[in-house]
């Protein structure tokens, strides 16, 4: 996998393999930087699991950081070879500002599904507090050195599963929640816990429309009404 980043430049190689393989994966890093000086940083991330994804159970630095740095919106963002980032940094640009118009001058923002923070972090500049939540340990710990590096001091991340920290957590009400799930969208107990907590706002960021429709039917049956859609194309070409 290859990312590479719209403010700098620098790529970040990231080598999924089916195990460690210490013999041969450190020295193929080496001679794949010499070869190309653009890759700032090399992960290799392990996977040992049958399905043959692009995520891994432990990485290893190889070479550099291990990170890119990503500039939206006047912040600076941190992104790791685990970290959901938009593929596309001009729209992400464009995604964020209007999640962040969407969301308006509120109290306190749930950022579902957050990632490395961007929506979250765009939107705290009107928000009293926001509240992202997600489950990949390494964007969490993204998510929060962005803050601190942008100086956004209303801004925490929880880790762990939506399924369970939403329930278990003492968190204050949620005048707004931004969701923004996988192709898959919300697990049914992610649904009910929205439900139950009834925010008066919610903006739904969608990658794939047939999925948005299952999750925003019992929202509209409990009441909410759709207000507006608008796509965005960050696949060009």
């Amino acid at each position: 996998v290859l990312r590479r980043s719209e403010a700098s430049g620098e790529v970040l190689a990231n080598l999924v393999t089916s195990d460690d393989a210490p013999e041969s994966i450190p020295d193929l890093a080496r001679d794949v930087c010499a070869a190309h000086p653009e890759i700032a940083t090399f992960v290799q991330s392990v996977n040992t699991r049958p399905a043959q994804i692009a995520v891994g159970e432990r990485e290893h630095v190889l070479h550099g950081r291990g990170f890119l740095e990503e500039q939206l919106l006047g912040l600076t963002f941190r992104v790791s070879a685990a970290s959901f980032f938009q593929t596309n940094p001009r729209q992400a640009a464009r995604l964020a500002a209007l999640v962040s118009e969407r969301v308006g001058d509120v109290q306190t923002v749930f950022d579902l599904f957050c990632g490395a923070g961007v929506l979250g972090l765009v939107a705290a500049a009107r928000s009293g507090e926001v509240i992202g939540f997600e489950l990949v340990p390494e964007a969490v710990e993204d998510a929060r050195c962005n803050a601190e590096r942008n100086a956004v001091t209303n801004a925490r991340f929880v880790p762990g599963d939506l399924a369970q920290t939403l329930p278990e957590g003492d968190f204050p009400p949620p005048d707004v929640c931004i969701a923004d799930p996988p192709r898959a969208g919300l697990h049914p107990r992610v649904t009910d816990e929205l439900r139950r907590l009834a925010p008066a706002r919610m903006v739904y960021v969608s990658c794939n429309p047939s999925a948005a429709v299952r999750d925003l039917k019992p929202f509209v049956e409990q009441g909410y009404r759709l207000i507006a859609v608008e796509p965005l194309d960050l696949f060009p070409h």
